[in-house]
């Protein structure tokens, strides 16, 4: 119930048209257009709601991913905030880009679903009769992994996943490390995407 509490109080929160811009149909073909990538997308961006639709935005966010998972996502964002700072103020990171979108309507019978994305983060989650049953596609994304100067200087969204996967690493024995690291050096980008499958 705290995740559909969560998103009906966001809905009754706004008034007029813009209760309607992030709700679409369950079946709607938007539903299955998540990526983290900078794409044109359907949904309420943070950057038009109220201070108010934010927090309620938030709280949908935290349903989800708990108190951890929402500082993360919102570290995430902020990473935008610092690479906004050294592109030269590029409309390409902008850090209230990100967008809900609330798919069927929220209830404790039948199937819905939210996202809450941008660049660098997308979060979905599908609930049938009052239960989540799908939690994906899910991306968290950390550029630059490390602040080290400047604007939120210090900052390290993934320290701990970070941490953990290089002792992992530092534990396995010869033959497993040959095996785990299939290249020396690190690639410049992401390599794998998502796509729809029919």
């Amino acid at each position: 119930p705290g995740m559909r509490h969560a998103a009906r109080a966001l809905l009754n929160s706004s008034e007029g048209e813009r209760r309607h811009w992030g709700l679409t149909g369950f079946e709607d073909e938007e539903r299955l257009n998540g990526a983290y990538t900078p794409v044109p997308r359907s949904g309420f961006p943070l950057r038009e709601m109220t201070d108010e639709e934010r927090e309620l935005t938030w709280n949908l966010v935290a349903s989800g991913l708990g108190k951890r998972g929402l500082q993360q996502a919102r570290d995430a964002i902020r990473l935008e905030e610092v690479l906004y700072e050294r592109s030269e103020q590029s409309d390409f990171r902008d850090p209230d880009q990100y967008l809900i979108s609330i798919f069927g309507a929220p209830g404790s019978l039948g199937r819905w679903g939210w996202r809450f994305e941008g660049h660098h983060l997308s979060v979905n989650f599908t609930l049938l009769d009052g239960r989540v049953v799908g939690t994906t596609p899910a991306f968290f994304g950390g550029n630059p992994a490390y602040v080290g100067e400047g604007l939120h200087s210090g900052l390290r969204p993934f320290a701990q996943e970070e941490d953990r996967a290089r002792l992992l690493l530092q534990n396995l024995d010869p033959a497993a490390r040959r095996t785990a690291v299939f290249s020396p050096t690190a690639p410049d980008d992401i390599l794998t995407s998502n796509s729809k499958v029919a």
